[in-house]
């Protein structure tokens, strides 16, 4: 971390300066190795886990003894905590269920609702 106290006015452009980086090469790599991948499989992905995470995988699946462990680093407050986010979205998206209910408003009028894309919507 850098940490800039009270700045000259002419710094503040190169201060706030982003980083670039040139993504015409980065989605060549990235096609790259998913193409790679999609050839070689599991044995790519191990190899690509060697190169850019310098470990070597004796397999690509968590044994449960690995899942045991992980839950035992999580919190009982972050678990409920996750549990209750679960349970409101789950909530929130179950209500957004659309069902097609067709209704008779008097004899030989039937109406219902029909979920349909619009094309263009000015607001």
């Amino acid at each position: 971390m850098n940490i800039i106290r009270y700045p000259k006015r002419d710094d503040y452009a190169a201060i706030a300066e982003r980083p670039r980086l040139d993504v015409s090469e980065l989605n060549k790599i990235v096609a790259d190795v998913l193409a790679d991948i999609s050839n070689g499989g599991d044995a790519a992905v191990k190899s690509y886990e060697e190169k850019f995470d310098h470990v070597s995988l004796n397999s690509l699946a968590v044994s449960n003894e690995e899942m045991d462990e992980a839950e035992g680093l999580v919190s009982a407050e972050l678990k409920a905590a996750l549990k209750q986010a679960y349970e409101n979205i789950a909530t929130f998206h179950k209500s957004q269920q659309f069902s097609t209910k067709k209704i008779e408003t008097c004899e030989g009028v039937t109406c219902w609702q029909k979920s349909i894309p619009i094309q263009k919507v000015g607001l």
